[in-house]
């Protein structure tokens, strides 16, 4: 699984990275925040990782890859 992150000014402050999916829950635990917001590309699996981050993080979505790019995020929502 790849990850990545943006602040709200849309300034990289994670680089895009490889978590192990057997790790993604402990990384998860490690680095997410109650404030953060995650957003996932719809993919059959999906929805596991929505129940998985929902109690970790503020928000989670789940989006098409075209809109998904930061350049292209709805502001104010």
């Amino acid at each position: 699984m790849r990850v990545g992150a943006v602040n709200a000014a849309q300034e990289v402050v994670l680089p895009a990275r490889k978590v192990n999916l057997s790790e993604f829950e402990i990384w998860a635990k490690k680095h997410l925040r109650s404030t953060d917001e995650v957003v996932l590309e719809a993919s059959p699996n999906a929805w596991y990782f929505y129940d998985l981050l929902e109690p970790l993080v503020g928000r989670v979505g789940v989006g098409q890859p075209p809109h998904l790019t930061p350049s292209r995020r709805p502001t104010g929502s």
